[in-house]
């Protein structure tokens, strides 16, 4: 069995690792890992730091091709998917779904989607730029503290989020793809760790799952990643987010945030759950509303680039 798990990056991405990781050794189902037989080699040969290399294995789909990323510095062409598969069990990407490499995704078992409200996922990834790490492999130009971070690119990471939930959302009718909302993890693990053991074709007993909740705990995560594991929150956008910038990002994600049921205000944020709406969805509706996220994104971009501010009163409402 070959797992995929796909998000946004700051959505929780290490969490869901962790957990499906945690169900691999609990139950002893043998975990195959490309990236380990790398970490092995370089640990031998001292080709360079054993800490730029990652601990999972990380593939990126884009359009000219599927890629490996060994590490920040690295990105190697997989020419043999199926065989890069037949040496994973679990794989991590932050690549939006590419239509071309449909094939590809259909010779992996279960993909696992990680869902967390934008918002947040805002807030995460500008305090995360500013962490060592990223300052010294991948220093962002687009300001020199978080709270530009936040000014400068809102609503373009927002309606990044945007497509990228959808291109997958296209899918979930013809590929074996579970949605996991970051949301429901904070508040029911157990719950969630049942319907997604369930969905991957685990059955461990309450005492793994025990376990698993354990090996996964903000503290002992902490511990290990500091820099990248974090106390999560949910509606933390409600209270640091300016009203300019929240009308500029729901522009950009209104359709989606409703789809998933995220509130539009912060009352309630904490005790609402988002999660995947019943009944059948159409390609042609998925369409439409990445259709108007990418109209909204357009008129952001022409405002931004005369100096304005679009508002309710042209005819654009919240």
């Amino acid at each position: 069995m070959v797992f995929l798990q796909a998000g946004i990056p700051r959505s929780g991405n290490l969490w869901v690792y962790r957990t499906i990781r945690g169900l691999f050794d609990v139950t002893r189902t043998p975990f195959h890992s490309y990236v380990a037989k790398y970490r092995d080699f370089i640990t031998m040969s001292s080709v360079h730091d054993i800490d730029q290399t990652f601990n999972h294995d990380v593939v990126q789909f884009l359009d000219e091709g599927i890629f490996w990323d060994p590490s920040h510095k690295s990105t190697l062409h997989i020419h043999n998917f199926s065989a890069y598969l037949s040496e994973n069990s679990h794989l991590w990407t932050h690549s939006h779904f590419v239509n071309a490499h449909l094939d590809q995704y259909k010779q992996i078992d279960r993909i696992v989607y990680i869902i967390r409200d934008p918002r947040d996922v805002l807030i995460s990834n500008s305090r995360y730029m500013f962490s060592e790490k990223m300052q010294t492999y991948r220093p962002t130009p687009h300001g020199n503290t978080a709270e530009e971070f936040l000014q400068n690119r809102h609503f373009a990471l927002v309606h990044n989020w945007s497509k990228h939930v959808l291109s997958y959302l296209k899918h979930k009718d013809e590929l074996p793809i579970y949605f996991v909302f970051y949301e429901r993890l904070l508040a029911n693990f157990d719950k969630e760790l049942r319907a997604l053991a369930k969905f991957l074709g685990f059955d461990p007993p309450a005492s793994q799952r025990r376990e698993i909740k354990k090996m996964v705990s903000f503290e002992v995560m902490h511990a290990e990643k500091p820099e990248h594991a974090r106390a999560g929150q949910a509606g933390q956008w409600g209270t640091i987010l300016t009203e300019e910038q929240l009308h500029n990002i729901h522009l950009v994600s209104k359709p989606v945030l409703e789809f998933f049921g995220y509130p539009l205000t912060n009352q309630g944020t904490r005790s609402t759950q988002p999660g995947m709406p019943d009944g059948p969805l159409s390609v042609a509706e998925i369409i439409a509303m990445e259709n108007e996220v990418n109209a909204q994104r357009i008129r952001l971009n022409q405002s931004a680039k005369q100096g304005n501010t679009i508002t309710s009163k042209q005819g654009v409402g919240l």
